[in-house]
């Protein structure tokens, strides 16, 4: 607990002296994380986009092959979050990304 206490009490200090010698620091970090938020959430959106298109052209295929399957389904849906998730019908009548496969999921990254 003691070298914690030290660890956090060098990063005031150090965090102090940058204010001192530079005070707009601070305010250029945070500017910097909004620029990396919002490139990371445009990359995830890219990347959604690109799955959607490729389900588009899966359902239109399946269109073709069985019209009266696809006709009874919803619209089309990608997530932004996480491109490969499937949504699923379980058995208690919910839809959501099974379990076991968010673990399988996590386990692997």
């Amino acid at each position: 607990m003691a070298r914690l206490s030290a660890a956090v009490g060098a990063r005031v200090q150090a965090l102090k002296d940058e204010l001192a010698s530079d005070p707009e620091g601070s305010e250029r970090r945070v500017k910097k994380r909004a620029l990396q938020a919002a490139e990371d959430r445009a990359r995830r959106v890219a990347a959604a986009a690109a799955k959607l298109a490729a389900l588009e052209a899966e359902r239109k295929e399946r269109e073709r092959t069985h019209p009266a399957e696809e006709a009874d389904k919803g619209e089309t849906k990608a997530s932004t979050s996480d491109v490969e998730a499937r949504a699923m019908r379980l058995a208690d009548g919910a839809m959501r990304l099974p379990i076991m496969s968010r673990w399988r999921r996590r386990a692997a990254s």
